[in-house]
């Protein structure tokens, strides 16, 4: 439930990839340069049609549109948005964002979605069995903005705002969310409002060579702002991006995240796996107040557009109270088609088994 990513699930899968791309630069071959002619905008759509149990036929699209806001035009800013309806009357919309404007000393992300879709849960915990697996549906507009000011070159201050709300959840009679009546079942408002710092010194956001990232953010929920549960939830964020030779890049992420207090909803829980880290696991097949997870990839540029990402990653979910270390393992291989050169745009397609093999298609690297 954060952010609309295609995901092809086990089970019968139909694909239809159309990529239809427009950009006003020169085709380059294997590996970015340094520096390219004046980078225009560039426009890629992927239209997708598949079939799972709990979804019946789904159609839906991801289109992601880079431009630049910036005078000397180094730091491109990218819209993404999203949709995907099912026949059994499931909707996901998503419109996501990165801005950048540094001359005039200020960045803007956010994501704004509507979600009436199905989700999995398999309880609370690292041990927690496929047996225990169950369904649960819920409605929710969901609301993320972070403006940042930019202090320097490479630091940034912003105010992180999250406005969400649950309704109309409908759990399996039998299920452990119903009979527990687990934190969250009742729905409601889930606003914060935090800080977040970060340091950036990347040669470009997109599709970085060289440089490191990181990140540290905590927000609070609470009734000051209209929300029906209180608590704090925090995030440590690193990554690191190096060209190793001949245009190979190495690229590592080491992420975790802390949730403290009385009255945690069970949707807003740490969460393993997903499209962007710990790809091969089902997103939420593992939940608990806190997690931490380390991925690695090599980005091999091998013919013309096509780079080929053999990847890896290892983590776990815990509380401080009762941690009995379960290490989660994961890996796959990817492949990247280079849409745009000079604003280094990618489709990508990875393959990945963690506790049971996964596909993703999207538009951007994971990390």
């Amino acid at each position: 439930m954060r952010g609309f990513m295609l995901r092809l699930d086990t089970g019968l899968m139909v694909i239809i990839l159309c990529l239809l791309t427009w950009n006003n630069g020169e085709a380059q071959v294997t590996t970015f340069p340094n520096q390219v002619p004046t980078p225009g905008q560039t426009f890629v759509p992927v239209p997708v049609v598949f079939f799972t149990p709990e979804t019946n036929w789904a159609f839906g699209a991801r289109a992601s549109y880079t431009f630049h806001l910036d005078s000397l035009r180094q730091t491109p800013s990218t819209i993404q948005i999203g949709g995907l309806y099912t026949l059994r009357k499931q909707f996901i919309s998503n419109l996501s964002f990165n801005l950048y404007r540094p001359e005039k000393r200020w960045e803007l992300a956010g994501e704004v979605g509507y979600y009436d879709y199905v989700f999995k849960y398999w309880g609370v915990g690292n041990q927690s069995s496929e047996l225990k697996r169950e369904t649960y549906s819920v409605t929710y507009p969901s609301v993320v903005i972070t403006p940042a000011f930019v202090l320097s070159k490479y630091w940034r201050i912003g105010l992180t705002t999250e406005f969400h709300k649950y309704s109309r959840l409908q759990l399996d009679e039998e299920g452990e969310l119903k009979r527990l009546q687990t934190t969250g079942v009742d729905g409601g408002n889930v606003n914060g409002v935090g800080i977040q710092l970060r340091f950036d010194s990347r040669d470009h956001t997109i599709f970085p060579i060289n440089g490191v990232y990181a990140s540290a953010k905590s927000v609070i929920y609470n009734s000051y702002w209209g929300s029906d549960y209180s608590f704090v939830a925090s995030e440590l964020d690193l990554r690191h991006y190096q060209n190793i030779a001949g245009g190979i890049i190495w690229a590592s992420q080491f992420l975790t995240t802390f949730r403290t207090g009385p009255e945690i909803p069970f949707y807003h829980l740490s969460l393993l796996g997903g499209p962007n880290m710990m790809r091969g696991h089902f997103e939420g097949r593992y939940r608990n107040q806190n997690m931490w997870a380390v991925q690695s990839e090599l980005r091999l540029p091998v013919w013309r557009r096509f780079f080929v990402v053999p990847f890896a990653s290892f983590g776990d979910v815990f509380d401080f109270e009762k941690y009995q270390r379960s290490i989660k393992f994961a890996g796959g291989m990817g492949l990247r088609y280079i849409v745009d050169h000079q604003n280094r745009v990618n489709i990508r397609a990875d393959v990945a088994y963690g506790h049971h093999f996964q596909f993703y298609l999207s538009i951007l690297e994971a990390f």
